[in-house]
């Protein structure tokens, strides 16, 4: 309990803190990532998937049609999103979490890129209560960054998305050769 309370306070009240006591933004703070090594050996990503976005912060002008709008004129630009995609051919997940207090949104986004994975071990039968696939989506590449700003100023959400999609295919051009 003291230990949720401590992290709740470190990555969502600290924050908005910080953008009250200045009254202006504060730079998103990086979380982490992996997985550049993964991206290599690929033609693109074959589809975007977006969370649902909270209601309020709907309300407050960003929607699901915004988010995927930052990230689709990006992977499009660069040659990266395909159109031709099957089924089982990798996609990137976007997840935008707020939480509202007073004036100020504190905010992650998050950006992973899925891939259908083969079991290294054989698997068990499926039996009739247990389904086991033989391959799921895994997260191979991820990057979070915590963030705050005004919830009448929406600006640094899609600033962090756009930045997250530039690091992305950063990643993605490096690891298949593709810079120009």
């Amino acid at each position: 309990m003291i230990i949720s309370l401590l992290l709740m306070f470190v990555f969502i009240l600290f924050p908005v803190l910080l953008v009250s006591a200045a009254g202006q933004q504060v730079p998103p703070a990086f979380v982490g990532g992996s997985g550049v090594l993964s991206l290599a050996g690929l033609d693109g990503v074959a589809g975007l998937i977006v969370e649902n976005l909270d209601a309020d912060l709907v309300q407050n002008g960003l929607s699901m049609a915004d988010v995927r709008a930052e990230i689709e004129v990006l992977l499009y630009k660069y040659g990266v999103l395909k159109r031709d995609g099957k089924s089982f051919d990798p996609v990137l997940w976007v997840q935008v979490g707020t939480y509202k207090i007073g004036k100020v949104y504190a905010f992650t986004v998050r950006l992973e890129f899925l891939q259908y994975m083969r079991f290294a071990r054989p698997m068990p039968k499926p039996s009739s209560r247990v389904f086991v696939p033989e391959k799921d989506l895994v997260a191979t590449w991820s990057q979070m960054v915590l963030g705050a700003a005004p919830a009448s100023d929406l600006s640094e959400i899609r600033r962090t998305l756009r930045d997250l999609t530039t690091k992305f295919i950063t990643d993605f051009r490096t690891a298949n050769d593709k810079q120009k």
